[in-house]
């Protein structure tokens, strides 16, 4: 098993610290718990998320546009943020492609998003749940089926689902 980045240790120290054991994990539910608000907002085509700090709470804001599963992985994103980078007090994510990276292939991405990424990732697809889940169906990467039904357990895209599993080293995606 490869070794758990610092952020993504966050993650799973967020999830236990709140009693979270079973996916699909309540992102909005989390943010909560942390004294941070979420509001679904439409932010027309070009943002995807946004957290604004004020005093000692905070609210992510959510393109109400998206799709459910998009807007769980910006929930978990921007609470990467608040937990992470508590020095700035926003922050507003375009409409950003969504890379899981480890600390050695940041080169070309700023390295904030990096980790607000890895960080969602750990959150919503926990890599103890989908290593078990993974190995408990023969799985092929180009079985759309395999694939769409491993992204439901844990409410994420089919794409967050496959970046996820290329990044554990389960599959090759090209």
């Amino acid at each position: 098993m490869p070794k758990m980045t610092r952020v993504q240790s966050r993650a799973k120290a967020l999830r236990e610290k709140h009693g979270v054991t079973a996916v699909p994990v309540d992102v909005a539910r989390l943010a909560e718990l942390e004294g941070v608000d979420v509001d679904r907002s439409d932010f027309g085509n070009e943002i995807s998320g946004l957290l604004v700090k004020h005093g000692d709470r905070a609210t992510i804001g959510v393109n109400a546009r998206h799709a459910g599963a998009r807007q769980r992985f910006t929930i978990a994103h921007e609470l990467g943020h608040y937990l992470l980078h508590s020095s700035r007090e926003l922050f507003v994510d375009k409409d950003y492609i969504v890379h899981f990276r480890d600390e050695n292939s940041t080169s070309g991405y700023d390295p904030i998003e990096v980790e607000a990424n890895q960080f969602a990732a750990e959150l919503i697809m926990p890599e103890v749940e989908v290593r078990q889940l993974f190995s408990e169906e023969r799985f092929d990467i180009d079985d759309e089926g395999a694939l769409k039904r491993l992204a439901a357990r844990f409410q994420v895209s089919p794409t967050a689902m496959a970046v996820r599993l290329s990044s554990l080293g389960l599959v090759v995606v090209s």
